[in-house]
């Protein structure tokens, strides 16, 4: 009689598990046990074993495999890009501009004690050419409306073909006009800025192809080379 009880109360317990995964949508395996339908176990739905359900395999468990993360990239920084720097471009530089093929850099140029000059030049591999700015050490000394800290402004702009050009200058074309504003912390004790926030639009006119209309150069704390801190 006992055993027959027993043998009633497991009967109704594999008839519950069978009528939950009816109403689940689930089917059973042979062991009794339910699945999702897609073979892998893990009970998201989307096949791939993980168990997090946004189908990039990347594990949500701690000792298992893959990035952990459930964004769906797969690369662990929860930016959703799949380049693992975490900025959301997904060109991988970590600027989050996502502009992978353009490198910026600064350098002052000491040409004598009364005269200091600051040339920022942007290289557009994209593009290939490269676009220079000159700062100086003085007021309006240059037509371009850009807005500097006192006792400075843009003396020229330029775009150089070829990004070469940067460092071995070929055919240019000066800027004919421009807006935007160049901004840094302070100077060093040799009077140079070491630091820029650039946020600029030059406008060329163009009689040659390889010219653009405009450029932007937008860059924050560009460290100056040869600032003399």
């Amino acid at each position: 009689m006992q055993r027959y009880a027993e043998l009633t109360v497991m009967t109704v317990a594999v008839l519950l598990t069978l009528a939950g995964a009816a109403c689940s949508g689930e089917t059973p395996d042979d062991t009794g046990f339910t699945t999702n339908g897609t073979g892998d176990g893990d009970g998201d739905g989307d096949g791939d074993g993980d168990g997090d359900g946004d189908g990039d395999g990347d594990a949500t468990t701690a000792g298992t495999s893959g990035d952990g993360d459930g964004d769906g990239d797969g690369d662990g920084d929860g930016d959703g890009d799949g380049d693992g720097d975490g900025d959301g471009d997904g060109d991988g530089d970590g600027d989050g501009d996502g502009d992978g093929d353009v490198q910026y850099d600064a350098n002052a140029i000491d040409a004598d004690l009364n005269t200091k000059r600051v040339i920022v030049s942007k290289q557009d591999f994209g593009q290939n050419i490269c676009t220079q700015l000159t700062l100086r050490d003085q007021e309006n000394a240059g037509p371009l409306m850009i807005t500097t800290p006192a006792g400075w402004s843009v003396e020229t702009a330029r775009v150089l073909e070829g990004v070469d050009s940067c460092s071995n200058p070929g055919a240019f074309q000066i800027a004919g006009a421009a807006s935007g504003a160049i901004t840094w912390p302070g100077v060093s004790n040799f009077g140079f800025p070491c630091l820029l926030d650039i946020d600029v639009e030059l406008l060329f006119e163009q009689p040659s192809p390889w010219i653009p209309a405009s450029v932007t150069m937008s860059v924050s704390d560009l460290a100056v080379a040869g600032c003399k801190p």
